[in-house]
């Protein structure tokens, strides 16, 4: 599966299990590190960078960089290879509302 694929698969299981959430698939060609999905969840940010499955769950330096400027903003980041791990992200936010 390829990280589009993946991109979709999630995007699809989110809907699903999370109807109310806003969900924003990025697509900026002029700003480098922007996650892959960008989410609001209950009132909080959470950013979603994706990579393909077995790959490793970690970003590029520039995405890195931008992970943690969210986080240092008081969003969740995360660096994601699977729908379920999304999923978790999502759902850890939900119980620690």
């Amino acid at each position: 599966m390829t990280e589009c694929d993946l991109k979709a698969k999630v995007k699809a299981a989110i809907r699903k299990r999370f109807p109310d959430l806003w969900v924003y698939k990025t697509n900026d060609r002029f700003t480098s590190g922007i996650p892959d999905l960008i989410i609001c969840a209950w009132g909080r940010l959470v950013a979603i960078e994706l990579k393909a499955p077995g790959k490793p769950c970690r970003g590029e330096p520039i995405q890195e960089y931008q992970l943690d400027a969210i986080v240092r903003a008081g969003g969740r980041a995360n660096v994601c290879n699977s729908v379920d791990m999304v999923l978790q992200v999502i759902q850890g936010v939900r119980n620690a509302l």
